[in-house]
């Protein structure tokens, strides 16, 4: 049962007003067929509209034992959804109701409509589709149908039957027609009702039902979601409908995805990054890592032993260590084994073959390849027989630790040991470098205790009556350097006293350097090389006589006993006369890209090479990424332009959808779900893409450099989905907001 207590409705259009419903006032029964009739604009279709909740009243009140969805609508239009077969059209309300009856071949042979299931609305008569109407409406299931001018464009034969099946389902629904046919309805409805000027002039029961109390209704409320066949379906007829829009949406958003997946993948590709990847291709199970690039390992720098404790704590550390070019055999001889690499511990972090893992006093553990190097200079047999020989001077090897040298077959043993072979060969080279055979371990003790004398140090040189400064690189002499002399007399140097090559000399503005024989100049000793690394030194600034100026570019030379005090001084913070740095393992590549945004280098083989290809796709992904934005505004003016064409031409649709009782979002959803998709597979198909990209740089990087340093980031795919997902995110809430705003009404009728 319904009842209108005082509803009203105006409609304005600028300065007039048109009054459709004044003060309607009127209660339906729960089944029977009820006639209103009228003139053009006596309020009838709003009276509809209000009636099936589509229009709201602008005063008044509707009072129904229903909650919501409780009528179905017979448009005079039919609002047929056109891409769909009439069978479609009818299996769309079974799929979207809950409680639509079941059995369409059967009422659609009682309405005589089955030979026309498969074709679509504009392929049938006028009167088939309204009968089509008349069915979607039944199957509904719903206790009220709501009819306007349900036989306005139809012949006398059409009409009539309308008519008959209408009074058919009056039996156990309410039937309100809406009709200008009032001697086709008169006959056959219960109840009569005239509107004039949005007014009730006329209500005529006939038939009078028994209207039973609102205690007795019973209350209808369905939840109304399309399901996942309905939403596939009319999505995948959306993108065929507009095929030619979506293909050139596709296009755009194929090439900018490409485009800004790559360029991503590259900005992504960090130094750190890349140098994790490369060491876990090449099966490494460590990364070195420094503190000063290994073109400089000539000169020093500081790393205190907080600094390493600071590392130990944040990172699985292996070992600290120092590279070192050091002769195991005799100079000059052809059977030379060279030390690459001393690592720093207390104990050797690699499987033991023999002898103890432990590096106290001045024990060395080597590697099983300079071990068998020296079992073959020995003519011994077993590594336990090289357990307490002493080389390098003043080492003991005390142990024979395990590299993959050990699991190489003969073949590959013998180029290895063959240093023609590996001089000659780049890739023995390369691989015997990588891999680090020739290193050893040794004590950190040993290491401060075996400091060479000959160090290079950082001096600044400072004119006190000028104050000018220049940094320079020195080599620190200790009693006369081997050269010539330029000016004044070579003389021992006594303590205070401060002998300058003709290149430190030309630091000071003067004409004659020979006139700084005899003067005091400031020089300031540092530790520090760079401010690129960050790293905190110690400097002391001393005051010198000039002895004398001899040639060369960037020395110094000092007495005996200030060079061993100063050297000394300086050198209490520095742990080698090498590169120092650390070696992991196990670690996640954020973790070695953080210590390389800390001053960290790389410290390999690798090193220069990684710094190479870096440079050379980082101009790569600045283009990639520019020309990627610019694609991607291209895709997203598309993108918007398609998607409002879209709603605004297929209103239709929107409609039908609406009428059967789904929300805006719901229908909303629908639209943009072949858009959706669209975006979905453009960043599918350019992630594969963006993996043949890869292994094409790859290929190139292997023939130019002989590795593979570029490498394949899935965030890069992840970041542009997140991206694209709010965008289409925005315009979903933008849809449903704007089409929310409208009048149901205005959507339903909209052409």
């Amino acid at each position: 049962m319904i009842t209108l207590k005082n509803i009203t409705k105006v409609y304005r259009n600028g300065d007039s007003q048109c009054v459709a419903l004044d003060g309607i006032n009127l209660e339906l029964p729960q089944r029977g067929l009820v006639l209103i009739e009228g003139r053009s604009g006596s309020g009838k279709t709003t009276l509809l509209n209000i009636l099936a909740g589509f229009d709201k009243a602008t005063e008044g009140e509707v009072i129904c034992a229903y909650d919501k969805n409780f009528c179905s609508m017979i448009f005079q239009d039919f609002q047929l959804i056109d891409m769909l077969t009439i069978r479609q059209n009818l299996e769309l309300v079974q799929d979207i109701i809950p409680q639509a009856k079941i059995g369409i071949d059967s009422l659609t042979e009682k309405y005589e409509l089955a030979d026309i299931l498969n074709k679509h609305p504009n392929e049938i008569s006028g009167g088939q589709k309204q009968r089509v109407a008349v069915v979607r409406a039944v199957l509904e299931n719903r206790p009220i149908i709501l009819c306007d001018e349900p036989t306005g464009n139809l012949d006398e034969e059409n009409a009539i039957m309308i008519a008959d099946l209408l009074k058919n389902e009056s039996k156990d629904k309410l039937i309100i027609v809406v009709s200008h046919d009032v001697e086709l309805f008169k006959n056959i409805c219960d109840r009569h009702i005239k509107l004039k000027d949005g007014h009730i002039v006329k209500d005529d029961v006939i038939n009078k039902i028994e209207i039973k109390s609102k205690s007795e209704d019973k209350k209808r409320q369905e939840v109304l979601k399309p399901g996942i066949k309905t939403q596939c379906y009319l999505s995948y007829k959306l993108f065929r409908k507009h095929l030619v829009k979506n293909i050139f949406l596709i296009i755009a958003l194929f090439l900018s995805f490409g485009l800004l997946i790559s360029a991503f993948n590259g900005l992504l590709n960090l130094k750190g990054f890349v140098i994790y990847n490369v060491y876990k291709r090449q099966a490494e199970t460590t990364i070195d890592l420094a503190l000063q690039h290994p073109k400089y390992s000539d000169q020093l720098i500081s790393m205190r032993e907080e600094d390493y404790a600071d590392i130990y704590k944040k990172h699985d550390v292996v070992a600290r260590f120092v590279d070192a070019n050091k002769i195991v055999f005799y100079k000059n001889s052809k059977d030379n084994c060279i030390i690459t690499r001393f690592y720093i511990a207390d104990k050797c972090t690699k499987k033991m073959l023999c002898g103890s893992d432990s590096t106290y006093g001045r024990t060395i553990i080597i590697s099983d390849y300079i071990a068998t190097r020296l079992l073959e200079y020995n003519n011994l047999t077993h590594y336990n027989e090289l357990l307490g020989m002493t080389i390098l001077d003043d080492y003991t090897i005390g142990g024979v630790f395990k590299t993959k040298y050990s699991i190489l077959g003969e073949s590959e043993k013998s180029e290895l040991n063959d240093n023609s072979s590996y001089a000659s060969n780049d890739s023995n080279y390369k691989q015997l470098k990588e891999r680090q055979y020739q290193s050893a371990y040794i004590s950190y003790d040993t290491i401060i205790d075996n400091k060479s004398s000959e160090e290079n140090i950082y001096i600044n040189f400072c004119n006190t009556s000028t104050h000018s400064e220049k940094a320079l690189e020195n080599t620190v002499y200790k009693g006369q350097p081997s050269t010539r002399v330029v000016y004044g007399e070579k003389v021992d140097l006594a303590s205070g006293t401060i002998a300058i090559s003709e290149g430190n000399a030309l630091n000071y503005l003067t004409d004659n350097p020979q006139e700084l024989i005899g003067q005091v100049i400031s020089v300031e000793f540092s530790n520090y090389r760079s401010v690129d690394y960050n790293v905190k030194y110690n400097n002391i600034t001393l005051e010198f006589e000039v002895a004398y100026i001899f040639a060369g570019g960037s020395a110094i030379a000092l007495s005996e006993e200030d060079y061993c005090e100063i050297v000394s001084t300086r050198n209490s913070s520095f742990f080698g006369d090498k590169i120092w740095g650390v070696s992991i393992e196990r670690d996640s590549k954020f973790a070695v890209q953080s210590l390389i945004s800390k001053g960290y280098t790389d410290a390999s083989y690798y090193a220069d090479l990684i710094g190479e290809c870096i440079r050379w796709t980082r101009t790569l992904t600045y283009i990639e990424l520019t020309v990627g934005v610019v694609m991607l505004i291209i895709s997203l003016i598309i993108l918007c332009n398609h998607i409002a064409a879209l709603v605004d031409k297929e209103k239709r649709t929107l409609g039908v959808l609406i009428s059967l009782g789904l929300k805006v979002k719901h229908t909303t959803l629908m639209y943009l779900a072949g858009t959706i998709i669209s975006v979905i597979l453009c960043l599918f198909l350019s992630s594969i893409m963006e993996i043949f990209i890869v292994m094409a740089v790859n290929v190139m990087m292997k023939h130019i450099s002989g590795f593979q340093a570029f490498f394949y980031e899935p965030l890069s795919v992840f970041s542009l989905f997140i991206i694209f997902a709010l965008i289409i995110l925005l315009v979903y809430v933008f849809l449903v907001n704007r089409l929310s705003k409208k009048q149901i009404v205005d959507i339903i009728y909209e052409r």
